[in-house]
Parts: structure tokens; sequence; C-alpha cells
């Protein structure tokens, strides 16, 4: 409960900073700053990771992976740990281990996963309908996969939302109804719902769901 981490677009804007460590302490108020690299080359991946205090600039913690790309995730799970313990904080076992199940164990899922992220990005971007509908397939595939990812599933109800909504959102196959969409969307925040190990997402797709089943005051309650 007390650690508050920055917006992925927060975080963005660090990019071309000369000093990140200077310019996350001063726009941002972080404490801390975790920086890193991936790679992919002929079946593996390698990671780094280096975690430091913004006010002083200084390490409290940095490593590097090597290993098969099959151990993408496990990699990530390490990290978790690694900074949970350098920031002395979520240290309870519990806590810890429903942190790293929140997610999928399959690499294939994952990896369409962010392929949805990265593909929605440049969809926004260049405003290229093209990546819209490459990343709605992208989180479809990650929940084919894998049915009891969640977060895929929450992802890809994201796009029929935005086709319901949104006259210039036309990712999903078309010649479809309203009714059609809504049962779309419907379909997957349900399933969203049904395989949340995390409560608190869970209880926000609910609150969605009551948005669109035009129950405001029971969407406000499980907000």
């Amino acid at each position: 409960p007390d650690l508050r981490v920055a917006s992925r677009a927060a975080g963005d804007s660090l990019l071309a900073a000369a000093d990140p460590n200077a310019m996350a302490r001063g726009s941002l108020g972080a404490a801390h700053l975790l920086q890193g690299s991936v790679r992919r080359a002929d079946g593996r991946v390698r990671v780094t990771a280096q975690l430091s205090r913004t006010s002083a600039g200084y390490n409290l913690w940095s490593e590097d992976f090597d290993r098969a790309e099959s151990d993408v995730i496990s990699i990530q799970e390490e990290i978790a740990f690694e900074i949970a313990t350098a920031l002395k904080t979520v240290m309870a076992p519990e806590k810890l281990r429903a942190m790293v199940e929140a997610g999928t164990r399959s690499v294939e899922a994952y990896d369409a996963y962010l392929q949805g992220f990265a593909l929605g990005r440049k969809g926004l971007d260049g405003g290229n309908l093209s990546y819209a509908r490459q990343s709605r397939e992208a989180f479809e595939r990650a929940r084919t996969i894998d049915p009891q990812f969640a977060a895929a599933h929450w992802k890809a109800a994201e796009t029929w939302f935005g086709s319901v909504t949104r006259t210039d959102a036309r990712s999903v196959p078309e010649g479809l109804s309203y009714e059609d969409l809504l049962a779309g969307y419907f379909e997957r925040v349900d399933a969203a719902i049904a395989t949340s190990r995390d409560e608190t997402e869970k209880i926000r797709y609910m609150a969605a769901r009551e948005v669109f089943s035009m129950n405001p005051k029971k969407a406000l309650a499980y907000m």
C-alpha cells in the first residue's frame, strides 16, 4: 500500500533525459528509479536492470540475466523479488506470491500480450488503424493461448469497448451490430472477472462491467 509507481507515460518522458535520476526526482517526485534493457537473439533473452536512489544517484541493486526465451517470466519474478527486498516493501511471503501469480505462466501468451501493447501504442502514435487491428488480434491470441490470463481478457475487452463507444475505433471484424459488439465486450470482461487472482483488479473489471450494464450506482460502489 505504501508503494506508488509513476505511470508508463511519465516513465517514457525520462528516456531522453541527460540525468534521468535528477528528472525522476524533480518532475515526478520519485525516490527510486528502475532502468534496464531487454534484448532477444537466437532464442535467448538478455535483461539488464538496475535500481537507484534518485537523491544520491547510487545503485541499490543491479543484475544481468542471460537466459533462454522460455525463462522470461521467471526473470521478471526474480527482478520483482529483488526490488521488493531492496525497497523493504511487500516482504510477506503470501504478498509476494500473490504479486507473481497475477499474470500467466505461458511465455507464448505473455509475448502476444506484450505485442498487443506495442502495436496499440503504434496505432495511437500514428493513427494507423491496421496497428489497432493487429493489437486486438494479439490480445485475442494471448487469451486464447492461456484462458486463465485475466489481464489478456481485460485488454481484449477494452478493444471491444472502444468499438462500442468511439466511431473511429473499428478494429473488430466489420458487419457486427451494436448488440454483437456489446456481447463481445461482456464475454471478455466476464472472463477477466472469472479468472482474476488479484482482488483489486477483479473489482476494477466488475466496475467497468456495471458501467456498460447501465448501473452507475453499482459501478461507483465498486470504484
